[in-house]
């Protein structure tokens, strides 16, 4: 899943560059191209890297203030992506 809907978008990118912008393009891309399943699973996948990159000061720990870096992002029926 990563190689095929995470990395073509932003696999290139140190982490501390990813933006919301960046997650939000990756998930709504899935959603579209794959189902909601697969942006579920991407949003949960890209969500504990960034929880990894905090606990290893690889990423600024406000991203992942409130729940999560990808806690905000919605995509569709926004009970599928809670």
């Amino acid at each position: 899943m990563l190689t095929h809907v995470v990395f073509p978008k932003i696999g290139v990118l140190p982490v501390k560059q990813v933006t919301p912008a960046h997650v939000l393009d990756v998930l709504t891309t899935a959603a579209k191209k794959n189902g909601p399943s697969v942006a579920a699973e991407a949003k949960r996948t890209i969500s504990g890297v960034f929880e990894l990159a905090v606990a290893t000061l690889r990423a600024d720990a406000n991203r992942e203030a409130n729940g999560g870096f990808c806690r905000f992002l919605r995509i569709g029926r926004a009970s599928k992506f809670s």
